[in-house]
């Protein structure tokens, strides 16, 4: 059986330079000279093959797992590699790295190629500072829930005892004169998903129309005085063609509501007790 003569071919780094031997499956095996001076002997086929074809003495190999397990130069998380140091007795290689805050730590090369080790320590530090802040942030907004639960609830009640209890000294206000609250407020819950938004302390529950039931379209937040504003007892006046109660009159002219009030009840006009102008008693 003639055989392909191999001899001054070329295969990656390794030249062909002339039969070497046949083993006891009848294949023929090569003299080769390699690039890095080594000499080797490989089989015919596994030159020619496709595939995964031999291409070198080893050399190649071990160069490419010395490129591979050189790791200056490379970034790791927030390190970056700047020298090798030392083999420790478990015969792996120690880095010297630079953390981008500045810190200078040496680390294992496993460390650094499983992702166990990002940093010099800081980035630790920072995630359990800011797992902290949130528990923090976590148990105000708690506090603050619990708090605005016992606020509105205690709102809510008081809404509930002037409407139903004939004993509560408003009820006379509310109650008897048919003022009542809306079946979907029966539950505070209700009242709570609908009206904690835009609730601030110090302000009181406002029905927009006074003679309308609470509900949540009829009702907002008020302060006190803008809640006394709008007491079905107040005086309403038109001033400019706008319809206004005597205290904010007395707000826009700069006129004591006092004397604006006496003038009123004395039958003056709107007009002439908002413009005639506060003569001051001499002394």
């Amino acid at each position: 059986m003639r055989v392909l003569d191999l001899t001054g071919e070329k295969y990656g780094k390794l030249t062909v330079i002339k039969r070497s031997h046949q083993d006891k499956g009848w294949a023929w095996y090569w003299q080769c000279l390699c690039e890095c001076g080594n000499i080797t002997t490989v089989k015919g086929s596994d030159l020619r093959r496709k595939k995964k074809a031999i291409a070198s003495c080893g050399c190649s190999r071990v160069e490419t797992n010395r490129a591979k397990n050189n790791l200056i130069g490379k970034r790791f998380g927030r390190l970056l590699v700047v020298d090798r140091l030392f083999r420790d007795s478990g015969r792996s290689w120690h880095y010297l790295t630079v953390c981008d805050c500045g810190e200078k730590v040496s680390v294992r090369a496993a460390l650094l190629n499983n992702g166990n080790t990002r940093s010099c320590g800081c980035l630790q530090k920072e995630v359990m500072s800011e797992i902290t802040k949130q528990r923090h942030k976590n148990t105000e907004y708690l506090t603050t829930k619990t708090n605005l639960h016992k606020k509105l609830h205690k709102i809510w009640g008081s809404m509930k005892e002037r409407c139903n209890n004939p004993n509560n000294p408003s009820y006379s206000y509310y109650g008897s004169k048919g003022i009542t609250y809306s079946r979907e407020w029966e539950s505070f819950e209700n009242f709570f998903n609908d009206m904690h938004h835009g609730y601030k302390q110090g302000l009181t529950l406002e029905r927009k129309d006074s003679a309308g039931n609470y509900c949540k379209e009829n009702c907002v937040w008020a302060d006190y005085k803008q809640q006394n504003r709008n007491l079905s007892s107040n005086r309403l006046v038109e001033y400019n063609n706008i319809i206004m109660t005597v205290a904010e009159l007395s707000e826009i002219t700069g006129i004591n509501y006092q004397t604006l009030k006496g003038r009123i009840n004395r039958g003056w006009s709107i007009e002439k007790a908002a413009t005639t102008r506060v003569i001051k008693k001499r002394a």
